[in-house]
């Protein structure tokens, strides 16, 4: 497409520096395509078609074969109009990207303090999240969400980062399930102010893939996938994905979810392509990273040792005549009763470990709390 670019729109727009071009023709030229469609508009003024937004992967593109798009923003039709257009996008990128950039660094923070910890090393929640000053139910919903910005594909990070786009977390999980292609096109709606939200770019998004009509019964499905998509729900994006592996990879992927207990094929994909089985909860649902640790080494049970060691000595003091052994005996097994009850036993369902309310902000519950989680839903 032939685009002209105004003098006083190009004023407007921001120059790179050397290293931010360096950097954004290494990240195109990693992805194979200019994922962010190029914004334009029609000029009711002139007659022309002015570019509106995407000057430096414009340029990229028109010096490369590189595969890119364009989107036409419908409610643009003078220069100045869309010169007032970018400089409220800039000053909302501005404030955005102070914020978002506060949350990455306090959620990569708690990572990299994670794969750094010793014995004798702090809490690294706590011990962020009291720098940064925020809570540690904060720093934990962080961590989760820095972990899934840095997975999205590299334009979609970008936008995030800069402010480009609001997300919210539930927002960037449910993009997360899609592939880097289909992240690409739900964000470009957003930027081409087609919608007003990333919840409706994908509500768009979905009804477009709907119209795909994948049936359940298509050929293209292994019998055992057939099976499966009669008995589970699942979105167009997750039979689109089955439907990109080879019949006998559908078999090998739903009997590893069944064998790992993974409930939905978003969930599953990764981690059978990277033939890594994330452990899990009694209820099936896989433990976070962040959470490992403690499932499998509760420190609580450092503590059940010491305390039957004081009850094996008092038993052998039976000839003091003062020493109530009863009562010693029974505020141990009081104190081992309590310690049961504080031990992990699954992650919390409501915030899937990120921590909430419901699980005091540690991300998994005894299983009293989870009774009680359960009675209540």
């Amino acid at each position: 497409m032939k685009l002209s670019i105004h003098p006083e729109i190009h004023k407007t727009l921001r120059p790179l520096t050397e290293q931010e071009r360096t950097q954004l023709e290494a990240n195109i030229s990693e992805d194979g395509e200019i994922f962010d469609p190029i914004l334009y508009f029609d000029c009711v003024t002139d007659g022309k078609r002015y570019l509106a937004d995407g000057e430096h992967r414009h340029d990229y593109a028109s010096r490369t074969a590189i595969k890119h798009s364009y989107k036409k923003v419908s409610h643009l039709s003078t220069v100045e109009q869309t010169i007032e257009w970018l400089k409220k996008r800039q000053a909302g990128r501005r404030n955005l990207e102070k914020a978002e950039i506060r949350k990455l660094k306090i959620g990569r923070a708690v990572t990299e303090a994670r794969k750094n910890r010793t014995e004798t090393s702090p809490d690294p929640v706590k011990s962020v999240a009291s720098e940064a000053g925020v809570s540690d139910m904060t720093a934990r919903r962080y961590e989760v969400r820095a972990a899934l910005v840095d997975e999205l594909a590299s334009a979609v990070k970008k936008r995030i980062e800069n402010g480009s786009i609001s997300v919210t977390d539930k927002e960037l999980h449910a993009l997360s399930q899609y592939k880097k292609k289909d992240q690409s096109d739900i964000v470009g709606r957003v930027l081409a102010e087609e919608v007003s939200s990333l919840t409706e770019a994908i509500d768009a998004h979905e009804d477009e893939l709907a119209t795909e009509d994948i049936s359940p019964t298509d050929n293209r499905f292994a019998k055992a996938a057939q099976d499966y998509l009669a008995n589970h729900k699942t979105s167009i994006a997750e039979r689109r994905q089955l439907l990109e592996l080879a019949k006998s990879d559908q078999v090998s992927l739903l009997k590893f979810m069944a064998d790992q207990k993974i409930r939905s094929i978003a969930s599953g994909l990764p981690a059978w392509e990277e033939g890594f089985s994330s452990p899990q909860d009694p209820l099936g649902n896989a433990i976070p990273e962040h959470l490992i640790s403690l499932f499998e080494n509760d420190p609580l049970d450092s503590l059940k040792p010491p305390l039957n060691a004081v009850k094996t000595s008092v038993a052998a003091q039976q000839s003091n005549p003062y020493l109530k052994i009863a009562v010693i005996n029974e505020s141990i097994a009081d104190i081992l009763r309590t310690i049961q009850e504080a031990k992990p036993k699954v992650v919390c369902p409501e915030c899937k470990g990120s921590g909430c309310q419901w699980c005091r902000a540690s991300g998994w519950m005894p299983a009293w709390a989870y009774n009680d989680w359960k009675a209540k839903h």
